[in-house]
């Protein structure tokens, strides 16, 4: 019985250090994408403070809590894991207003995914819908001739053991 108890432990141990590791390597790169992009909110940003009168509409969701603007959401989530507090991990936009790291909607997607590429993201997915990934956090272009959507989200480590 004290053997499954110490094994349990330490796989709990290690799932935590773990997750604590990425979410380190994810806030280095959203601190990246916040000093190189023009964003509607700050990536990481905490949900305390955030009035919901000031959107277009306002989801509590489950699992996140979403901020509809007139052309992108905000989507808060447990940062970094979902039982902790809710900070900015979504951002999704339409609007030609916002940029990332010079890369806005209107643009040719070639063009983008190497201004993306050159900032060390790997592409994970190509095609209507290109991904990206860089320590975790992961970018989506979504348009064929031109990018119609961005979209970019922070990961949580899912530890809490609730059914979503």
């Amino acid at each position: 019985m004290k053997s499954t108890r110490r094994i349990c432990a330490i796989a709990l141990g290690l799932a935590l250090l773990l997750s604590g590791c990425g979410a380190g390597a994810a806030r280095r790169a959203a601190r990246e994408i916040n000093g190189a992009s023009a964003l509607p909110m700050a990536l990481l940003t905490p949900r305390a403070g955030v009035n919901p009168a000031g959107y277009d509409d306002y989801i509590p969701n489950y699992t996140s809590s979403d901020y509809y603007g007139e052309d992108y959401t905000l989507s808060f989530g447990g940062f970094p894991t979902d039982k902790d507090k809710y900070f900015l991990t979504g951002i999704t936009w339409t609007g030609e207003g916002f940029d990332l790291f010079g890369v806005k909607v209107g643009d040719d997607p070639r063009q983008a995914a190497e201004m993306i590429q050159a900032r060390g993201y790997t592409r994970t997915g190509d095609g209507y819908i290109s991904e990206f990934d860089k320590n975790g956090v992961t970018v989506r272009l979504t348009g064929d001739a031109i990018i119609e959507k961005i979209s970019i989200h922070v990961p949580t480590a899912f530890t809490s053991g609730n059914l979503y």
